[in-house]
């Protein structure tokens, strides 16, 4: 793949007819360097740059001292954003420092999915270019870490960068445009076979071995969750998730929780595990909840202290739930008494294989 292809010479480059904004340089709420390569101690910083700059006052400069020989340096924009279905490219004015270190970048998801495209000579020279980069090839390239196998572009979280070797490289107006002349994007195009374990997720966590963090969830109001340090029993659980997962709760902000598991098959079959351990309530009858998938009930008044045993144990129950016609399955836990609260949940496809999840 010629990776160099997505140069254009400024005033030669490819139109759009429409855009959404990600970075403009302008709004400086929205520039993180919260991502760096620990080990190695190395960490990327960022600024507004009021002379290397496109359009407006300010570009983005980033900044990573060393030399040729370190280890990458990760570089992040945290910035949800809206209006991308129907969008087929990445687009940024760049300004290269002429060491012609290689760079990564691509996209984040909802469901944590990062999609990226190694682009080798992305630093060469130092006249600015414009970068123009097709979705549909971060797909054919590397996937640090694939979940569903979908690039969600409803839930675009964010965008990244992914270096190697010392540099000081400019950038602005970072774009997801829809460009006429290229072919339409399809995400599920990109989708990986949902066998296995299809979804794992950490309910008011994070990362947690194969569980993703917490997404996908919904409900009345601002949603609240706690955590614990010690260790839970798992001992009377069937087929346990990690220590971590049991150590954080998503909670109700009222009554209902819900999440909404996507890009399942419509009418398919899967088993929902649902997982539960009480970090809170210290006494049976204090949190009580009805558990419905897709409008039908799959457990009613459940109590994980009494279950369970007490609280601090974990509890697994498991359903099998067929997804609705648009291919989804919406877990609603309504509380009866106190607060809905789950720890973790599991969809299983009855077709055994590798889990979409396991890290690339």
């Amino acid at each position: 793949m010629d990776t160099d292809a997505y140069r254009y010479p400024i005033g030669r480059d490819p139109a759009y007819d429409r855009c959404v904004v990600i970075d403009d340089g302008e709004t400086g709420d929205f520039w993180s360097t919260g991502w760096y390569q620990a080990p190695w101690g190395k960490k990327v910083t960022g600024c507004y740059d009021p002379v290397n700059k496109f359009k407006g006052s300010f570009g983005i400069t980033l900044i990573m001292p060393g030399s040729p020989g370190d280890r990458s340096s990760v570089g992040f924009l945290a910035r949800k954003a809206a209006g991308l279905k129907g969008m087929n490219a990445l687009r940024m004015w760049v300004k290269p420092d002429g060491t012609g270190n290689r760079v990564s970048l691509g996209i984040q998801d909802f469901t944590n999915e990062l999609w990226w495209i190694t682009l080798p000579h992305m630093l060469s020279g130092t006249e600015p270019y414009i970068l123009e980069v097709p979705l549909v090839e971060l797909t054919k390239c590397q996937v640090i870490r694939r979940n569903n196998g979908i690039m969600d572009l409803d839930q675009f979280v964010s965008f990244f960068f992914w270096q190697e070797g010392g540099y000081s490289f400019s950038f602005d107006e970072l774009l997801i445009v829809h460009d006429p002349a290229l072919p339409e994007f399809d995400p599920l195009a990109a989708r990986a076979p949902l066998i296995g374990k299809v979804y794992q997720v950490n309910c008011g966590g994070r990362l947690a071995s194969e569980f993703s963090q917490d997404c996908f969830y919904g409900g009345d109001g601002i949603t609240a969750w706690w955590n614990s340090t010690e260790d839970m029993d798992v001992t009377g659980a069937v087929d346990p998730a990690p220590q971590m997962v049991y150590q954080t709760c998503r909670c109700s902000a009222a009554d209902t929780l819900t999440y909404t598991l996507p890009y399942l098959e419509p009418g398919g079959t899967y088993a929902l595990r649902l997982h539960f351990c009480e970090t809170i309530e210290t006494a049976v009858g204090r949190r009580v909840q009805d558990i419905h998938a897709n409008g039908v009930s799959v457990a009613r008044k459940l109590d994980v202290i009494d279950e369970a045993g007490g609280p601090r144990k974990a509890l697994v129950k498991e359903f099998q739930v067929a997804a609705d016609s648009k291919g989804r399955i919406v877990l609603e836990l309504r509380g009866v008494a106190g607060k809905a609260m789950i720890n973790g949940i599991e969809l299983v496809s009855p077709t055994p294989g590798k889990s979409p999840w396991s890290s690339r």
